[in-house]
């Protein structure tokens, strides 16, 4: 059996209870004056206590001679029965039956063979006198009462079947040894007496109402029930096993349940049967008439009595402590409206009243609407949750130190896990803020996913498409308190919008440049995808974005610290977004004779080149961006002729001092012009030579600027026409 660890199912009634659920659980009992009355004991305790006195005093008879006791005079009256029935603890019974049960759940005694017999025993004679005092009862009291039929009526339909199952249960025990003849050592009375040995109360007999078939007498009836092994389970286990076996039987458990439900009802309605045998039933013996006045009178007594610690305190807070009452204030209610569904709104006007019933006085009482309310169809739809954890340890393993100051975020609040699961609890509660789970006061987990923290940036510098790909950002902020030069990027991950989905990448750097300056750098290979325009069905997330997107998070792992503390204070300013690409293949060339295939070696001036031939390049991830600070156009050529000895020697004849290093480098051989607003216009650049077949060529339009549009969805055309206004180079 394992003992349960959930704070609500608390059962120890000295301690509080916190769960919010009513005010007065909250408030210990022993604060209540009518906790400890002077005087508890009422007029049932007051028969049952001269019933008992009376046993000890001698009676006198006409002689003066010495001739029994007084208990004939005080033993005799049925409502006697009741009062004994009326006092009755039944959470004693209740308590006493558990331990039996308890005994024989406990693997710890699997060894204790007499002891578990014994215990199973005790269960078998408990329900037996049980049942032997309510027959006792019910025949010992007059038709008059109605607990004599409804007793009748619950032997009948419930008590008969359930106890004709317990003797053959019995039976079946005793033969396999697992059941003993023994009674249990206890001051639990049952209906003021003590529990005897099951045969002993077999024997006495019981009325016909207990027979549930055609047998003339009780004895021919108990002879006829047939042993039932079944609830034993195997007859070759051990002693544990089989006690076990019948103890958590649900046909054995429910013999038990059905007879303290019983018990219980029959406590109730004697004690409204004794109230009955005081008002309305005179056929009490005029001496004990006379009792029952005395005690009757002697309540008004008691109940004065009972005043006492009240009154004491109202005069320890009244008159020394000179404590004043607070002033009367009008109950409030919250009041939830629901619109007909024909309604589209309706006003609630201050003032309106809503009837909320009858008062202790029968009088009407109203709530008054304190503020005018519009209400209208809206609902909620979600319920979410956001927490912050503190410093308080969560788990036992090597990671239950790194989870300060994580944040959890459950789109689903009203769940098992956050995220939609069916609650577990019996009556579907959850808790507002968070789910935690305690196990022995220790913090063992909290149930809700981790959140997700960070942002997003949307440019259209992010369209990179191929190539080896380099971003770097540099923010501008204040409040950032963590440390200057300490290197974050294994604390943050990178999302970018590819082709098959995100891109998710780890940066290859994030670090305060200064207090005021961070830098992020992340990378990517010519093997990733490309990056394109962000699409909700493909990427998720809500944005609402015509151009690529880089999501940076915190990581937020179990086993990692949370450096959110170091960035929460931290306010932007300004962001700087640089990107770097290399070896970008993918472009648009054409020249004065049509459209050129770049994956095959080809005449970029045509066969026969002439002076004014050219060449035309388009590249959207290129010519979209408005300010760029650097652009190489990179040029290998196949089976060129050597013509740098030719050229050296021209140079050298017209400008001797002319070296043949400054040749390589800055020889000009082309004239270049970007499209400008649909006209070819000037454009800075240098021609490198960079090897024997390779050229460089550096442009640098005006302020950076190939064009001067930088919307988020702007493109440029993909083929150049004659309608083409921006997005293109020539080469001519």
């Amino acid at each position: 059996m394992a003992k349960s660890t959930d704070c609500n199912q608390n059962s120890d009634p000295l301690k509080l209870i916190r769960d919010g659920a009513n005010q007065e659980q909250r408030l210990s009992p022993a604060l209540n004056p009518a906790y400890v009355p002077v005087n508890e004991h009422g007029t049932a305790h007051g028969m049952i206590f001269a019933q008992a006195l009376s046993q000890f005093l001698k009676y006198f008879d006409s002689t003066n001679s010495a001739n029994g006791n007084w208990a004939p005079f005080f033993s005799s009256d049925p409502s006697l029965r009741l009062a004994m029935a009326g006092v009755q603890n039944i959470e004693d019974y209740k308590t006493q039956i558990k331990s039996y049960f308890d005994f024989l759940n406990n693997l710890d005694n699997e060894l204790k063979e007499t002891e578990l017999t014994n215990n199973l025993s005790y269960i078998f004679s408990c329900l037996a006198s049980l049942a032997k005092q309510l027959d006792v009862l019910k025949e010992g009291i007059s038709s008059e009462f109605p607990l004599k039929s409804t007793l009748q009526n619950l032997i009948q339909s419930q008590l008969a079947a359930a106890f004709n199952r317990l003797i053959s249960y019995q039976k079946a025990g005793v033969s396999s040894s697992v059941v003993a003849d023994t009674a249990p050592v206890t001051s639990i009375k049952i209906l003021g007496v003590l529990p005897e040995k099951y045969q002993t109360v077999l024997d006495s007999g019981f009325s016909k109402d207990w027979i549930t078939n055609n047998a003339p007498d009780w004895n021919t009836y108990v002879a006829g029930i047939s042993a039932d092994p079944t609830v034993y389970g195997n007859p070759a286990g051990s002693i544990f096993d089989r006690t076990n076996h019948i103890a958590t039987h649900n046909l054995f458990t429910s013999i038990a349940d059905q007879f303290l439900k019983v018990f219980a009802r029959v406590i109730n309605e004697a004690n409204q049967a004794l109230e009955f045998s005081f008002t309305n039933w005179d056929k009490h013996e005029p001496h004990y008439a006379l009792f029952l006045s005395f005690l009757r009178l002697m309540e008004y007594a008691r109940t004065e009595a009972n005043t006492i610690t009240a009154r004491h305190l109202d005069f320890y807070y009244r008159e020394v402590l000179q404590l004043k009452e607070k002033p009367a204030l009008p109950a409030k209610a919250h009041l939830v409206v629901e619109l007909a569904k024909q309604a589209a709104s309706y006003q609630l006007r201050e003032g309106d009243l809503f009837r909320a019933g009858k008062d202790d006085k029968g009088r009407e009482a109203f709530f008054a609407n304190k503020r005018d309310l519009i209400a209208n169809q809206a609902k909620v739809t979600s319920l979410q949750t956001v927490y912050r954890h503190g410093n308080e340890e969560v788990g036992t393993d090597l990671n239950s130190k790194k989870q300060s100051g994580r944040l959890y975020a459950s789109p689903i609040a009203n769940s098992a896990d956050g995220k939609g699961a069916e609650l577990t609890s019996a009556d579907h509660s959850w808790h507002p803020f968070f789910n935690k789970m305690y196990s022995n006061g220790k913090l063992q987990n909290i149930q809700m996913p981790t959140a997700e923290v960070g942002f997003a940036i949307v440019s259209h510098y992010l369209w990179l498409a191929e190539g080896k790909r380099d971003i770097t950002i540099d923010f501008t902020v204040a409040g950032f308190e963590g440390n200057v030069g300490e290197e974050k990027s294994e604390d943050f991950v990178c999302l970018i919008t590819g082709e098959k989905g995100w891109i998710e990448k780890s940066p290859t750097g994030f670090v305060a440049t200064s207090v005021n300056n961070l830098r992020l750098t992340v990378s990517l290979t010519g093997d990733d995808q490309a990056v394109i325009t962000y699409d909700a069905k493909k990427h998720g997330y809500n944005f609402d974005a015509i151009a690529p997107v880089l999501i940076v998070k915190l990581r937020n792992e179990a086993d990692k610290l949370y450096v959110f503390s170091e960035f929460e204070n931290t306010v932007l300013k300004q962001i700087q977004l640089q990107v770097t690409v290399d070896q970008v293949k993918n472009l648009t060339l054409s020249n004065d004779f049509g459209s050129i295939d770049a994956a095959k070696p080809f005449l970029p001036f045509g066969a026969i080149p002439e002076s004014g031939s050219s060449m035309i390049i388009g590249s959207n991830e290129i010519f979209t961006k408005k300010n760029i600070t650097n652009c190489n156009l990179n040029i290998r050529w196949k089976n060129i002729p050597d013509i740098k000895s030719v050229a050296y020697l021209a140079w050298e004849q017209y400008y001797p001092s002319a070296t043949y290093d400054y040749y390589t480098k800055f020889v000009p051989w082309a004239n270049v012009t970007f499209l400008k607003e649909g006209q070819w216009s000037d454009i800075s650049y240098q021609t490198l030579f960079d090897g024997d077949n390779e050229v460089k060529i550096n442009l640098k339009p005006p302020a950076g600027e190939f064009n001067k549009n930088d919307q988020p969805g702007f493109q440029t055309d993909s083929q150049f026409t004659v309608k083409t206004k921006t997005g293109f180079a020539r080469l001519a």
